[in-house]
C-alpha cells in the first residue's frame, strides 16, 4: 500500500520529501544488515564500495529505494555478488545497485519503472511497484534512476540526485 500510495503521489506531483544531512553508507549499512539473512538464503553475497562522506537526501525514503533494488535482487538475480556502490561526482550523490545477472529483456527494459509492468517470464511474484517507486523518489530529490546491462549479463540499478539543499 506504501508503494501504491508513494507512486500515486509522485504521479500528483505531491510525493513530499525531508531532505536532510545524512551518512549515506551508516543508511546503506543499515539496510543490508536488516536484509542480510534474506539476501543470503537467496544466494547473494553483498560488496560494499562506499563513499565517507555526508549527503543531502530523504533519509526514509532513499532507505526505501535501497530496499525496493535489493528485493527486486533477491526475487530476479541469479545467486553471486550483489554490489552496492555510494559516490559523490559532479555535485550529484549515486546510489547504485549491481548484480551478476540474468539481466533484463531489451523488449522489457524500456518499461522497467513503470507501476504495474512486470516481464513476462516472471514468476517471482511482487506488485510491480518496487521499481516504480525507486523511480519516484530519485525524481523527488530532483534526480533520475536508471537501469543499464553489465558485461558480466547482470544489471546495474543507478540512482542519482543532486547533493544540495532543496
Amino acid at each position: 500500500i506504501e508503494d501504491l500510495r508513494v507512486v500515486s503521489r509522485m504521479e500528483s506531483g505531491h510525493l513530499d520529501i525531508l531532505v536532510q544531512e545524512v551518512d549515506l553508507s551508516a543508511e546503506v549499512r543499515s539496510v543490508v544488515e536488516f536484509v542480510g539473512d534474506a539476501l543470503q538464503a537467496a544466494g547473494l553475497h553483498v560488496v560494499l564500495n562506499l563513499a565517507g562522506r555526508r549527503v543531502q537526501c530523504d533519509p526514509v525514503r532513499i532507505r526505501q529505494v535501497l530496499l525496493a533494488l535489493l528485493e527486486n535482487a533477491r526475487r530476479h538475480a541469479v545467486p553471486g555478488s550483489i554490489r552496492i556502490q555510494t559516490r559523490l561526482e559532479n555535485g550529484l550523490c549515486y546510489l547504485c545497485v549491481e548484480d551478476d545477472g540474468p539481466g533484463i529483456s531489451q523488449e522489457f527494459a524500456p518499461h522497467i519503472f513503470t507501476a504495474f509492468r512486470r516481464a513476462a517470464d516472471t514468476s517471482h511474484g511482487g506488485s510491480g511497484l518496487g521499481l516504480a517507486v525507486v523511480a519516484a523518489i530519485a525524481h523527488a530529490h530532483g534526480g533520475q534512476a536508471t537501469c543499464r546491462p553489465t558485461a558480466c549479463g547482470g544489471t546495474l540499478f543507478e540512482v542519482c540526485w543532486p547533493n544540495s539543499q532543496r
